[in-house]
């Protein structure tokens, strides 16, 4: 039980990226950069890397974890490198010196605490109707399905 617990701590931190992340994308409209956006370029991605490891440590199977890494990596990053092709062509004057600033995947720390937008701002800040419209709800009832049967399957 100690490792399905930590394996939930770890799936929900990725969530809660997830979620936060939902709350400020608008898909082909801009390019975010707010939120979870400042710290790295990919924050569905993520979330969902720890929500992957989460559960598969819960399962007490190591070799799960191993094999959610390699398959997060043979399928992800090359996605990731597409849409990153693909924002640069959709938003060249603004995608480079994001790109520049803002890792695509593994965020780094900052020397300065990001600004947090006020209501308003250009680059928005979190939205229930973005979370909504992004579907993030449908991953959180996901997640707790998920966190049911593999607690229901290790009693």
């Amino acid at each position: 039980m100690p490792l399905y617990a930590a394996g939930l701590a770890i799936a929900a931190f990725g969530e809660a990226v997830r979620f936060w992340a939902a709350g400020h994308l608008e898909k082909n409209t801009r390019l975010t950069m707010s939120g979870p956006y400042v710290w790295t370029r990919n924050p569905l991605y993520f979330g969902s890397a720890w929500i992957g490891l989460g559960f598969s440590l819960a399962t007490g199977r190591v070799f799960l974890v191993a094999a959610v890494v390699g398959l997060f990596v043979a399928v992800y990053v090359p996605v990731m490198k597409r849409e990153a092709a693909r924002l640069a062509e959709t938003f060249p004057a603004a995608y480079g010196a994001y790109a520049d600033r803002t890792p695509l995947f593994w965020p780094r720390p900052r020397k300065v605490w990001p600004r947090r937008p006020k209501a308003g701002d250009e680059e928005g800040g979190f939205s229930t109707k973005r979370l909504l419209a992004n579907r993030e709800h449908l991953t959180v009832a996901g997640w707790i399905a998920v966190a049911g049967i593999v607690g229901w399957k290790l009693l």
